[in-house]
């Protein structure tokens, strides 16, 4: 991987490493709002290629060259640090592209239960699988009588308790009530022959932001814009989840 560092840069004699280049110090004046912050993304774009030793060689020589900004630094690498750890352990309650369960339940006479592509379930006529978790799945489906398609997400029968019910009830009406560009919308909720269901928004081409993250690991180098287009990401989830809180879901 090419590495972003200028190659006239003396090393560091202490540390065997080169030190952050001026630039990084040019890039916010000690007195301006949010210097910390573009210090510190300054620092991690010029960064991303240093192995975790150098990384954090390069990270102290940092703090000691701007102590005025030392202690907001190390809060901001600590949250990056819990941010890659959630991400890395997170166990999604659906797992996109896995296979549909064999036995995906059971229904009201006991008997195992599956789903197919081309099954009628109420309204929705099922038509490719998405993910799934211990209790529910998610399959693109057709709305017959709208005659659009939707993302069908249903408990899968007799594995819900009436407390499940109830949080997968509350979820729908929270999703009924928010309306924005960043939000997938909640277009119905219902019951069929005792699968509970929510049909909401199709987003075509949606990835989660894990998805992001592992496609960039493939890279052989981060784009240039990288970090510019993570801070327009996370603009735009923020937005979303002012809206959410406007409508009084969150």
């Amino acid at each position: 991987m090419q590495s972003h560092q200028p190659p006239d840069r003396e090393p560091d004699p202490a540390h065997g490493s080169e030190l952050p280049p001026a630039s990084w110090s040019e890039s916010a004046s000690a007195s301006s709002p949010g210097a910390a912050e573009q210090l510190y993304l300054a620092f991690a774009e010029a960064a991303e290629s240093r192995t975790p030793s150098e990384y954090q060689l390069a990270f102290d020589a940092l703090c000691a060259e701007h102590p005025e900004h030392a202690a907001e630094l190390r809060r901001l690498r600590q949250l990056e640090g819990a941010v890659e750890e959630l991400l890395q352990n997170e166990s999604s309650f659906f797992r996109p592209g896995s296979a549909p369960l064999v036995d995906a339940g059971r229904g009201a006479d006991g008997l195992a239960r599956s789903f197919q592509p081309g099954e009628t379930i109420g309204d929705f006529t099922l038509v490719r699988f998405i993910g799934h978790g211990g209790m529910g799945q998610v399959w693109e489906a057709r709305q017959n009588s709208m005659r659009r398609p939707v993302a069908l997400k249903f408990l899968l029968p007799g594995r819900a308790d009436e407390r499940m019910i109830a949080l997968f009830e509350r979820e729908a009406r929270a999703g009924g009530r928010a309306n924005h560009p960043n939000l997938v919308r909640t277009l119905a909720r219902g019951e069929t022959d005792g699968i509970e269901w929510i049909a909401q928004e199709l987003v075509e081409g949606s990835f989660s932001l894990r998805d992001a993250i592992e496609r960039f690991r493939r890279e052989p180098a981060l784009p240039k814009d990288y970090y510019r287009r993570c801070a327009s990401l996370v603009q735009a989830i923020a937005q979303g989840l002012q809206a959410a809180h406007d409508a009084g879901v969150i």
